[in-house]
């Protein structure tokens, strides 16, 4: 809580890490009565593990869509939850109330590109996905790659019983 420090704020050193004067605490100790936990959680990491790295720990999501259509068996009322870093479509099915996910995330899509933004059509059977034109992504080895399969581009994926 930087705001808080007993020190001037144009004395405060430039990011590292704050001087004794800022108080802390821990993220797991803050509550507020708005707060309502994650519907998931991706690739979390031990409190002292490396996090500085492209894409350690997120998925660096790039869209979100609610998909509720029931023409593709299974997926009524699932949450599809782009990654610009890791080239993939995560699909999380929610209960009937639609407050928890309730099954395993499964991914979609994955592939050399960086998934910017989703449309559904309304027919509940055709994805629109739009791609980055540039820019790095994690293939599923953990790798960093620069080279895009589909940069700037609308991808159509439509399902077929």
């Amino acid at each position: 809580n930087w705001a808080a420090s007993t020190t001037p704020c144009a004395s405060l050193p430039p990011g590292g890490q704050p001087p004794a004067s800022v108080p802390s605490h821990t993220e797991t100790s803050w509550t507020h009565a708005l707060f309502m936990p994650p519907l998931q959680t991706f690739f979390t990491v031990e409190t002292a593990a490396e996090t500085r790295g492209l894409g350690n720990a997120t998925i660096a999501p790039g869209g979100l869509a609610v998909y509720g259509a029931g023409e593709i068996p299974g997926w009524s009322t699932s949450v599809l939850a782009l990654s610009l870093i890791r080239g993939v479509v995560y699909r999380l099915p929610l209960d009937a109330a639609g407050g928890a996910v309730a099954g395993p995330v499964t991914e979609l899509f994955r592939s050399a590109n960086r998934y910017r933004d989703i449309a559904l059509h309304p027919d509940g059977r055709t994805i629109y996905l739009t791609t980055d034109p540039s820019g790095p992504y994690r293939d599923a080895t953990g790798a960093v790659n620069q080279t895009l399969t589909n940069p700037g581009s609308i991808l159509e994926f439509t399902y077929t019983p």
